[in-house]
């Protein structure tokens, strides 16, 4: 168990608190394709999403600059699964306020890293609502200051979220292969596709009553990214902060180099 995890609130950042604004400099947008964005929704509590979130930003900063934005307030900040609760800077209290056009490089110069990985969290201070402002300056920038962008979001979907989902290449809702988690995932595809034309289902293994794939995107009603096979031990390594699919070895993280291959594929026929 990981020391006083209730307590820490994050590090001020290496940029210090009064150069924050900084940020906030107006600057010009730069020729150059955008980054790849994938949203990533849980069908249900614990399904995983954020596991996949973090592997996905791991295994993109593998070859070019990825960042993971936690969209989550609730969820008890991503910097946790990658291990990087103490690592240096900014988290979202800092970026609240932000709005405009942030400046793409000293955003990425500012975040935490972890295994390659840039990752915008929430601390484990106050309930904080990031105002939609915040959360369009803040994804604005690190499409164009990384590769991949990979947002780890929420269930319950507010006016920010459903904009970020929006402007994603791809969202991602992740379904245990279980009779209750897909009746509820239903619904989560179900908004989720108000807001993206460009959803697909994740199936996570094992299916106790023989699910499968295909029958659980034809109740949600769009197609499969793929199937998540069982990882053996991925809790008790997540549970000591090891990011997930750092080690490029096991089925998450053949899983995350396939999607982002595909990814890749789609973007550069495009």
């Amino acid at each position: 168990m990981r020391d006083d995890l209730s307590g820490h609130r994050g590090h001020p950042g290496r940029l210090g608190t009064a150069e924050v604004a900084d940020l906030d400099l107006l600057e010009p947008v730069a020729p150059g394709p955008l980054a790849r964005c994938v949203g990533v929704v849980g069908g249900r509590g614990g399904a995983g999403a954020s596991t996949l979130a973090a592997a996905l930003a791991v295994t993109a900063a593998g070859s070019g600059r990825a960042v993971l934005v936690d969209l989550d307030p609730l969820g008890g900040g991503i910097d946790l699964l990658l291990g990087a609760e103490t690592a240096p800077g900014l988290r979202w209290p800092a970026l609240a306020s932000a709005s405009g056009r942030l400046s793409a490089g000293a955003l990425a110069a500012a975040l935490p890293v972890s295994a390659g990985a840039a990752v915008l969290s929430f601390d484990r201070g106050g309930v904080l609502t990031v105002p939609s402002a915040a959360v369009h300056a803040v994804v604005d920038a690190s499409v164009r200051g990384f590769d991949v962008v990979v947002l780890d979001c929420p269930r319950q979907l507010d006016p920010a979220v459903a904009a970020a989902l929006a402007g994603c290449d791809l969202v991602l809702v992740v379904v245990p292969a279980e009779v209750r988690a897909v009746a509820a995932a239903a619904r989560v595809a179900q908004a989720v596709s108000a807001h993206s034309t460009e959803v697909q289902v994740v199936v996570r293994g094992p299916a106790p009553s023989g699910l499968t794939a295909t029958d659980v995107a034809r109740v949600l009603g769009v197609p499969v990214a793929g199937w998540l096979r069982p990882e053996p031990n991925l809790d008790r390594a997540q549970e000591r902060g090891d990011p997930p699919a750092a080690s490029g070895r096991g089925p998450l993280a053949a899983f995350a180099a396939d999607l982002l291959g595909g990814l890749r594929r789609l973007r550069t026929a495009a």
